[in-house]
Parts: C-alpha cells; sequence; structure tokens
C-alpha cells in the first residue's frame, strides 16, 4: 500500500504546485490588465508624457517610458471624426517621423506628486513639427467660412429643394426650342444691355475688446471630450471658433485650444490671459464628443469677443473639462 501511496502524495503536490502557478499567473495578468496607462498627454500644456518604474535598469526605463509616450501621441482625438491612429495610417511618413520624435525624446527622473514615487518620465511637446505631422492637410485653416451643423429636418427640407429645383430645371429645358432652330445671332449679347451694377462690400474693422483677454469655455459636466481641433457652434449650429478661424502655422505653433480642469490652472492663464471672457457651454453637438454648442447669449458674446483680432490670432482659447 505505502508503494502506491507515494507517487499518489507527489502527483497532488505537483497538482497544487501547477494550480497554484496558474493563480499566481492569472493575477499577474489582472493586475497587469487592470494597472492604468502609463502614458498621458498634458491637455493644459500641450505635451505627451510616458512614465516607467527604474527598477529594469536606465536604458531600458527609458525606452519603456518613450514607448508609452508613443502610444498616448497616436491615440490624440484630432477632430470629432478623426483620431491620430486613423490619421497616420494614411501618413506612413508622418508616421514613421512622429515615432523617431517620440522614441528619442528626452528622459529624466521624476518624483510623483501623488505618492512619492520616483519614476522615469519622457515629454514630448505637442507644438511645431509634432502638430504639423498630427493636423491632415485637408484640414480647412482660415478660410473664414464658418461649418454649419444640418439638422434631420433641413437635410430634409434640403433634399426636398433640389428635387423640386431638378424637376422645374428639366421642364425648362424640354420647353426650350432645339439649337438648330434659331439663328447663330441670337447667342449673341444684346447691344446696349446695361451691365449689372456692382455694389463693393461693406469692410467691417476689427473691434478691439480691451475687457477680456481670452476665452474660457466651461464644458464641465456635459461628458465633452478633448481634441486637438474642435468647433464652438451657436444654437443655431453655426461655427463660432475653429481651424476655419486661424491658420494653420498659429495651430501649429501654439495649438488651437489648450484644456484644464479649473479656471485657476496657471498653464490655463498663460494661455488666455488675467482678464478670459468665461461662458458655459450648453453641451457637446450630439451626445458626447469635442465640438461644443453655446446658447444665444453666449454665442453672442463669444461672437463679439472673436471680432478681436488678437483673440483668434494668439488662440486664446480654453476649455474646461472634468
Amino acid at each position: 500500500m505505502r508503494a502506491f501511496r507515494t507517487p499518489s502524495l507527489h502527483l497532488s503536490a505537483l497538482i497544487l504546485a501547477v494550480a497554484l502557478l496558474f493563480v499566481c499567473a492569472a493575477a499577474a495578468l489582472a493586475a497587469e490588465v487592470s494597472a492604468p496607462e502609463p502614458g498621458r498627454i498634458d491637455w493644459a500644456g500641450l505635451a505627451a508624457i510616458g512614465e516607467a518604474a527604474p527598477d529594469a535598469g536606465p536604458r531600458r526605463a527609458a525606452l519603456a517610458a518613450r514607448k508609452h509616450l508613443l502610444a498616448a501621441l497616436t491615440h490624440v482625438q484630432i477632430r470629432a471624426d478623426l483620431n491620430a491612429v486613423q490619421h497616420l495610417i494614411r501618413d506612413h511618413r508622418a508616421a514613421d517621423r512622429l515615432r523617431v520624435l517620440a522614441l528619442s525624446s528626452p528622459a529624466r527622473s521624476v518624483q510623483s506628486q501623488t505618492d512619492g514615487v520616483v519614476v522615469l518620465r519622457a515629454v514630448l511637446p505637442m507644438r511645431g513639427e509634432v502638430l504639423e505631422l498630427l493636423l491632415p492637410r485637408a484640414s480647412q485653416f482660415n478660410t473664414g467660412l464658418a461649418p454649419r451643423i444640418a439638422s434631420p429636418a433641413d437635410l430634409a427640407e434640403k433634399s426636398a429643394e433640389r428635387l423640386e429645383r431638378t424637376e422645374q430645371e428639366l421642364v425648362a429645358l424640354k420647353s426650350r426650342p432645339s439649337m438648330g432652330d434659331r439663328p447663330l445671332e441670337s447667342f449673341a449679347p444684346q447691344q446696349g444691355a446695361p451691365a449689372a451694377e456692382v455694389v463693393p462690400p461693406v469692410p467691417v474693422l476689427p473691434e478691439e475688446d480691451a475687457e477680456h483677454s481670452g476665452l474660457v469655455v466651461d464644458a464641465r459636466g456635459t461628458g465633452a471630450t478633448r481634441a486637438l481641433l474642435p468647433v464652438l457652434y451657436d444654437e443655431a449650429g453655426v461655427g463660432l471658433y475653429g481651424a476655419f478661424a486661424v491658420s494653420r502655422n498659429g495651430v501649429v505653433r501654439q495649438g488651437l485650444v489648450v484644456y484644464a480642469r479649473d479656471v485657476d490652472d496657471a498653464a490655463l492663464r498663460v494661455r488666455v490671459g488675467e482678464k478670459p471672457l468665461v461662458v458655459k457651454a450648453a453641451g457637446p453637438v450630439g451626445e458626447s464628443g469635442p465640438d461644443l454648442r453655446l446658447a444665444a447669449p453666449e454665442a453672442r458674446a463669444v461672437r463679439a469677443l472673436l471680432r478681436a483680432k488678437s483673440v483668434p490670432a494668439r488662440c486664446a482659447v480654453a476649455i474646461l473639462t472634468d
């Protein structure tokens, strides 16, 4: 009997050890999955940041921090309908260059302000060449043509108008005589016809707003998200501020907007100055997203402020989010 019990005990111990090994591996995997991604975007200072523990050695930790930085950078939202991954898939040159910039960014040891843990941190400012690579060429900068949100009712009305106009044009076309029935002289312009009077446009002089140094849109509690190129709309769905209102060079140099959690944020004050106009957003366009709607009173105040060319020229706009 003893000869048969000994292998059984060894087998039980082996099974128990394997089970413990699987439990430990599963716990480690769960901890790894639930751990927060150590890469983030500083939306107030416009910088991509990656961190890693220095336990593995300075070189490996620095490489890990840069990879985390790159991961955060390549998942940035550009517009409501476009993120960095979608853009970089289409532009391989920009993707390769962005990878080089991220993996060569400086890394140094810093102490976390929350728990005091020393980490190796890599930082890449999101200005200049980085924004030049992230912003698609197709974006409409400085056109002055404000975008408009079309409601389903507007789309249906425009579709009906277009169909009716097409039918009228077809009826008119069928009623015209064929070109063979008209002499060539009939196509010549009539002599002595009065020329159409050209009315010169009335110049709109820029108004300087000495009262406010910038704009802060409070979107906290609305579910708004962050993006490089958000658009502010009025209540009717007409664009107030966005890429259409500023030059591409200005956005590449300083970013279209900055984001913060509080109006007293130091980086926010650097952008909008000490006397910004603060308005509350009515909510995002749709259920969520970076584009925001402003109610009529706030939209009027913002439109008046943006007539001061210095505000859009400096991109002196900040958005508060949760």
